[in-house]
């Protein structure tokens, strides 16, 4: 699989154009002939007017398919969903990003889409990155809803008044973050998450030193490389920042959370996908102050992004009028109607997130994106990679020697991150005994 994608970053879906109800026993063309609910989760940050609008018009589509929905905290974590599905307890279909995805496909949580994938008319427009980014085996396990190529976000105004422009390496980002921290303000140069997902930034910072946390394997499996020398140096950056309390003071904020301090100035610069834009807006801050840069480059020499995204599976453990209204679902979701309504919706906002295409019939003029933050993304994209491989397995020990080593700066980085990959043996050994029987069926 390659490991670099093209997505696009609209929110709730720009995949796919038209939809075609896959046919099947008892169904008809508006969907199933008899009641069927719907189980999913949401969060509640998620439920915004255009969301509830969307569901409101699938409705009207698919009266007989109900929409259950089950609110949930945002940052539920992927062991929930494996004891969920073990139990029998799972909804009956999710999203989740890349990495977890592939963690659950290896763990037999996500039915194949290939049969619906050949009855829909619009499946020839996705590109083929889009498509391969959930092959496993030869078949294809989900369908790609969103996606984002990962910038520093910078507030153009509070650089305009410091006379500053965006840094471009790590000291420049600590000096800057330095010169716009204000305590009596309560403005902080920066901010980083460190209360939940701390792999997901973390792992830039690796890549910026030069190094990764994982490696694939030529036959598909997981080696751990959580000591790689690169990891030291992106705790030790880490560490600079909060000694020189550059950073957020409560280390206990969330990803939400996170957003509004950059919305309401009160962080000068943040990591954030491109699909953040709209959230920035929508919390009240001036279109016009949103400042997009790359990552800044570390003592690796070389700039690197991330690209991601998040894609829709569908439990295979659920009945097939269950699978079949699911697959109504996200499709609908994902049409093109769908898509370009929510382009307009963002546009009418102050304009839509810039767009790393996944397919090649959006009418991208609804979205009225800024050219300037386009630019940034595509530069991004050229240097973007997927998140390391196995995180959807591996990921929480990473999080946890972040966690320990920022909790005690006097921690041995090394020996913590050790402790943890050792830890990590039993997920590591099941996650490749997937991938390799995987390769057995």
């Amino acid at each position: 699989m390659k490991r670099r994608v093209l997505i696009c970053a609209v929110a709730l879906a720009v995949l796919c154009s038209g939809m075609v109800f896959a046919s099947g026993e008892g169904e008809t063309a508006a969907g199933p002939a008899k009641k069927v609910v719907l189980t999913y989760y949401v969060n509640a940050n998620q439920q915004d007017d255009f969301v509830l609008a969307q569901e409101a018009r699938f409705t009207a589509k698919y009266p007989n398919i109900v929409l259950d929905k089950r609110i949930v905290a945002e940052g539920a974590s992927a062991p929930d969903a494996i004891a969920e599905f073990a139990a029998g307890t799972n909804p009956d279909w999710a999203s989740a990003g890349l990495p977890t995805v592939t963690n659950f496909i290896y763990n037999g949580m996500c039915r194949p889409l290939d049969d619906y994938f050949a009855k829909w008319a619009d499946f020839k427009h996705l590109y083929k990155q889009t498509v391969e980014n959930f092959n496993v085996g030869g078949k294809h396990y989900a369908l790609q809803r969103e996606g984002y190529a990962m910038v520093l976000c910078y507030n153009k105004s509070i650089f305009k008044n410091a006379g500053l422009q965006p840094p471009k390496t790590w000291d420049e980002y600590l000096q800057t973050a330095i010169k716009l921290t204000d305590q009596s303000k309560s403005q902080w140069g920066t901010n980083l998450l460190v209360s939940y997902w701390t792999e997901w930034w973390f792992e830039y910072f690796v890549w910026m030193a030069g190094g990764d946390l994982t490696k694939q394997n030529p036959d598909g499996t997981l080696k751990l490389t959580f000591t790689d020398p690169a990891v030291k140096k992106a705790v030790e950056f880490y560490r600079k920042m909060v000694a020189a309390k550059v950073i957020q003071p409560d280390l206990s904020l969330d990803y939400g959370q996170l957003q509004n301090q950059f919305s309401t100035g009160r962080a000068a610069m943040t990591l954030y996908g491109s699909d953040g834009n709209h959230n920035f807006v929508n919390q009240g801050m001036k279109p016009q102050d949103v400042g997009y840069a790359l990552l800044p480059v570390g003592p690796g020499g070389k700039p690197v992004s991330q690209v991601g995204g998040a894609g829709y599976f569908i439990y295979p453990n659920i009945s097939k009028d269950k699978a079949d209204a699911a697959w109504a679902y996200i499709s609908f979701i994902a049409s093109k109607e769908e898509s370009d309504l929510a382009l307009k919706n963002q546009g009418d906002k102050g304009g839509a997130d810039p767009q790393v295409l996944i397919r090649d019939d959006l009418d991208i003029s609804l979205g009225k994106i800024n050219p300037e933050l386009q630019a940034v993304v595509d530069q991004a994209t050229k240097v973007g990679r997927l998140e390391f491989y196995g995180k959807g397995a591996v990921g929480s020990y990473v999080d946890q020697a972040l966690r320990n080593c920022l909790a005690n700066p006097g921690a041995d980085i090394t020996k913590e991150f050790q402790a943890q990959q050792d830890l990590a043996r039993d997920a590591l050994d099941k996650f490749n005994a997937a991938v390799l029987a995987s390769k057995k069926k």
